[in-house]
């Protein structure tokens, strides 16, 4: 009897629910992208998931090793592509090469999680590459390298990885930011300061 109690206890624990996965990003990571691992979100992890849901345009200082990567733009847009069907959205990072990481992180936590698996499109093949994922829901994530490249682009939401790092302040006014003012989309952006010139200071 005892076994049979534990083992219903365990059962309810795995529970799902569809609809707090779909509105609240904190339970979709612990719940979904974390699941049976033993992982959790820390504290501040949870409050920029919180102020990015609130205040829909948020920039964030954070220490090296925050996990700001992984949370903000690897499992947060994922929630965003999972729960938006035909929404657009975009990661910026530095370079090429660490653009292109962010979303080969994207495409493993996918393939790796039996619950997220169904995102994948039946033609794969085509409609995923280094640098565009397209979803069975036809959701799209984006990621592309800091340069004037990105304008034309309309998204719904756009992300900015290592801010503290980019050169060239006036792209983020005239090419960054006008990919989301068509679609009001939201803004996260996040880096680890360099000095007090760089171009998370000037955001604040």
């Amino acid at each position: 009897i005892l076994e049979q109690n534990m083992a219903k206890k365990k059962e309810k624990a795995d529970e799902i629910d569809p609809i707090q996965v779909k509105t609240d990003p904190i339970y979709f990571i612990e719940k979904i992208v974390y699941h049976g691992t033993g992982w959790t979100l820390t504290d501040f992890q949870k409050e920029w998931l919180r102020l990015i849901e609130e205040k829909h345009r948020v920039c964030f200082m954070a220490f090296r090793s925050s996990g700001k990567t992984r949370q903000l733009f690897v499992n947060y847009f994922l929630w965003k592509a999972l729960t938006n069907p035909a929404q657009q959205f975009l990661i910026i990072s530095k370079t090429l090469p660490q653009a292109i990481e962010v979303l080969k992180d994207i495409r493993i936590t996918i393939l790796t999680n039996k619950f997220l698996k169904t995102m994948v499109p039946s033609n794969r093949s085509q409609s995923w590459s280094r640098t565009e994922l397209e979803f069975a829901n036809h959701s799209r994530i984006l990621s592309k390298a800091y340069n004037d490249n990105v304008r034309g682009l309309h998204v719904n939401g756009l992300g900015c990885d290592e801010l503290g790092e980019y050169q060239d302040h006036e792209i983020l006014k005239k090419a960054v930011l006008p990919t989301i003012r068509a679609k009001r989309g939201f803004f996260v952006g996040v880096g680890t300061p360099k000095s007090e010139l760089d171009l998370l200071h000037e955001i604040e």
